[in-house]
């Protein structure tokens, strides 16, 4: 009986953990040309997107999208359809709310001095700075997988693209 009622919990914690994963899971293989197409994500605005390096011939990208104090990045997939580019979600990670003194980074960082357009990351913002140094979090769009990924944020750095714009 003892054996049951473990059981019985932990499938109990998977299912619930699963089902906190992520409200917005169900966008995910849905494709959009516009974010607005998608009723899961109704109310919300892009705020950036960034193209990844192709890889085998195939588009990615990235895209941050808002609402209120939820933030959002998508992992996608590019179509180009009779000129038409059309959007797959492949992963979704809810970041929550961002604070004013951060920034969230895609395709400008480097690890090691290398750059990788996977990388995404959240900095500590400077406007003084060419590149963001102090990096918070980070998270890989691993195009192989098509998911999103915590990663190390040891020696990841992010250039800064308002660096000397007047």
């Amino acid at each position: 009986m003892k054996k049951l009622v473990l059981t019985v919990l932990v499938l109990y914690s998977i299912i619930a953990c699963n089902n906190e994963r992520g409200k917005f899971d169900s966008a995910i293989g849905k494709k959009f040309i516009d974010i607005s197409e998608i009723s899961t994500f109704n109310g919300f605005k892009e705020n950036q997107s960034a193209l990844l390096e192709p890889l085998n011939n195939v588009n990615y990208g990235v895209s941050v999208i808002s609402k209120n104090d939820s933030v959002i990045i998508l992992f996608e997939k590019l179509h180009s359809i009779e000129y038409i580019n059309k959007f797959e979600i492949l992963d979704i990670l809810e970041i929550g709310k961002i604070k004013d003194a951060e920034i969230i980074c895609c395709q400008t960082c480097r690890r090691d001095s290398i750059l990788d357009s996977e990388i995404i990351a959240i900095a500590k913002y400077d406007e003084n700075q060419e590149q963001f140094t102090r990096i918070l979090k980070a998270w890989k769009a691993d195009r192989v997988t098509g998911k999103l990924r915590t990663i190390e944020i040891k020696g990841i750095t992010c250039m800064n693209e308002c660096y000397g714009a007047d």
